[in-house]
């Protein structure tokens, strides 16, 4: 039986952050879009708009029939249990400058077993280099192409298909699959997790790198298998993944827990040289899963960005006292007091 997953589970995430955006909040029987969007579905030859779809209560017990018939949770459903089919949700909002902090929480109802592809997470794609937009004109109409379509080897020996949305700056797709070390393995894999930096300037000439892959060589892209752990998600099972960017050192961390079964999986990533930390503006992000000859039906139930304000500079060294002579009341003499001079100004 799938068993809801309370919010809290998910906000535990989001403390210790400034600047909390919820983007769409499914459980504790909310219904909650918190910022414009746009989808985009793909069915393996064309662009569709039969994907992402959202189950509400009432149509919420179709989704999950293939384990329950008795739970009514709101989903978003990003894509159907079916081969090379994906889909991706996208907003934008501003960034501040600081640490970015992303957490979505999902599910499948069904899928192949062992499961495979999981979701994907889209930073730092700039409007400016857009010729789409987070608008109803583009919702299911974004410029696109996919792995499969570009490269018919793909980037990495497990990888699905994956929606990369065009763009003419660089932007950052992490992927946690989890076939990686459960059903597949390779030297110098030691986790599920995976890293792209691409471009995608026409939308169908996307470049991905760091090509060849720096740990598992020619024929591969990315950082690919890399990070600690591995679990396989059961059928109405809960995960919840927090992917956290911090500028200062260029780094990425991400974090993958199976909430059912308490498992997790983990990876740190320094980006320095493939990645330029971006400057303060508008940037659109996403969620989408991956699909291939195995898949499964994820499905979110919550999003929810966070920020961090930018590290203020170090605060310049106290001003000198300075001495001023005061009238006392009591005895008409003068006498000295010592004066904070960087007092005045607060």
């Amino acid at each position: 039986m799938v068993v809801p997953v309370s919010a809290f589970e998910v906000t535990k995430a989001e403390t210790n952050q400034s600047y909390p955006q919820v983007v769409l909040n499914l459980l504790d029987g909310q219904q909650y879009f918190g910022v414009p969007h746009a989808h985009q579905g793909y069915n393996g030859v064309v662009p569709t708009n039969q994907w992402p779809v959202y189950c509400g209560p009432s149509t919420a017990s179709q989704y999950l029939s293939p384990i329950s018939t008795s739970v009514n949770q709101p989903v978003l459903v990003l894509a159907p249990a079916q081969p090379l089919n994906s889909g991706s949700t996208l907003w934008q909002e501003y960034r501040s400058g600081g640490s970015v902090r992303i957490t979505n929480i999902g599910t499948y109802a069904s899928g192949t077993s062992p499961v495979a592809d999981g979701f994907a997470m889209y930073l730092f794609l700039p409007p400016s280099s857009l010729t789409w937009g987070i608008s109803p004109t583009y919702n299911y109409s974004i410029n696109y192409t996919s792995t499969a379509e570009w490269n018919a080897s793909h980037p990495s020996p497990v990888e699905g298909d994956v929606i990369l949305p065009q763009s003419n700056s660089t932007y950052i797709v992490l992927q946690r699959d989890p076939y990686w070390r459960t059903a597949y393995a390779a030297t110098n894999a030691t986790g599920q997790w995976k890293a792209l930096v691409v471009t995608n300037p026409n939308g169908n000439n996307a470049t991905v790198t760091p090509s060849p892959s720096l740990n598992l060589g020619q024929g591969n892209a990315g950082w690919d298998g890399i990070g600690k752990g591995k679990f396989q998600l059961k059928p109405g099972g809960w995960i919840s993944a927090t992917v956290t960017y911090n500028p200062s050192v260029n780094a990425l961390t991400r974090i993958a827990y199976g909430l059912n079964a308490g498992q997790s999986v983990s990876f740190a990533l320094n980006s320095s040289g493939h990645f330029a930390p971006p400057s303060s503006g508008s940037y659109a992000f996403g969620i989408g899963p991956a699909a291939g000859g195995d898949h499964a039906d994820w499905a979110l139930s919550r999003a929810a960005t966070a920020q961090q304000a930018p590290t203020p500079p170090s605060p310049a060294p106290p001003l000198p006292s300075a001495r001023r002579r005061t009238r006392s009341r009591n005895s008409g003499a003068w006498k000295l007091t010592r004066i904070d001079m960087g007092s005045l100004w607060r």
